[in-house]
């Protein structure tokens, strides 16, 4: 097998086409196929450390990193730090 025909092999061993998705307002396309949460982050260029949370419904859906996600194009997704309890300064 030639290097072309063994690149060509490894690009469609279970990987899909592109499509776009959307994170913190900015698209971008990644392989269609399914992902680990931190695998995601990685793809979409976020930080490991912030959460991930994907638009669903016009509601924000946290997604744990270790969680597996289905992506087929045109999801929605926002990242942000994580919040680490309250806010209110009593």
């Amino acid at each position: 097998m030639s290097e072309h025909q063994q690149v060509q092999a490894a690009d469609q061993e279970g990987i899909g086409h592109k499509v776009p998705v959307t994170i913190d307002n900015r698209t971008v396309e990644i392989q269609a196929r399914e992902y680990v949460v931190s695998q995601l982050k990685a793809a979409l260029g976020v930080d490991p450390s912030r959460e991930l949370e994907q638009v669903v419904g016009g509601n924000l859906v946290a997604l744990d990193d270790n969680s597996k996600i289905h992506i087929r194009g045109g999801e929605v997704f926002v990242s942000h730090v994580r919040g680490g309890g309250s806010s209110h300064g009593d």
